[in-house]
């Protein structure tokens, strides 16, 4: 497998920059959910590739996934082709998004109903992980995810407050899990 090749000016000899769009995962994640149809994913298409290239680098894996999934497309269902697609950035070798996905493993290794605020939850995994991202990350991944936060009015010390609570419970995190192709095999 090699790199894509430079391209070079024809008159001046010069390489000619690419632009080089880091697509964000969260945003391939949060795009593969909302396809509700075929037609849908195929109008993605592009943006997939782009994706793909943007991520991987190598022109003979972007051919090779562009060929897979135009042969997924005529063969397969919907969500068989959308969980193929989430293997891509769940794929712990190449470890694309390693913290999103550390993120997802945290998320489902506790087997009980999750409801507690959100700076709680984002405390009990900034302890968990050596190098946590950031809390507005951890939100838009959470969201990304499937996981919606509700405002709730909450009494502490005596008082009244607002926050952003994380409520979900076992068998949808479960459900979860499925849906985004997290293997919960390993830590």
């Amino acid at each position: 497998m090699t790199t894509f090749e430079r391209e070079y000016c024809p008159t001046c000899k010069h390489i000619i920059s690419r632009d080089r769009v880091n697509l964000s995962s969260l945003e391939f994640r949060r795009l593969i959910h909302n396809i509700t149809d075929l037609d849908e994913l195929i109008s993605n298409k592009d943006y997939l590739y782009r994706f793909i290239r943007s991520a991987y680098r190598v022109k003979e894996y972007v051919d090779n996934f562009l060929e897979i999934l135009e042969n997924k497309l005529d063969n397969e269902e919907l969500d068989t082709i959308k969980l193929w697609l989430l293997s891509y950035i769940n794929n712990e070798d190449y470890a694309f998004p390693p913290k999103e996905i550390s993120l997802y493993k945290f998320l489902c290794s506790d087997n009980s109903d999750i409801n507690i605020p959100f700076g709680e939850f984002y405390d009990n995994y900034s302890h968990w992980i050596e190098d946590p991202m950031s809390k507005n990350r951890v939100f838009r991944a959470l969201l990304a995810f499937g996981i919606k936060t509700t405002m709730k009015r909450i009494v502490l010390d005596g008082k009244t407050k607002n926050t952003i609570m994380i409520c979900i419970s076992k068998e949808e995190l479960l459900d979860l899990c499925r849906k985004n192709e997290v293997n919960l095999e390993t830590p």
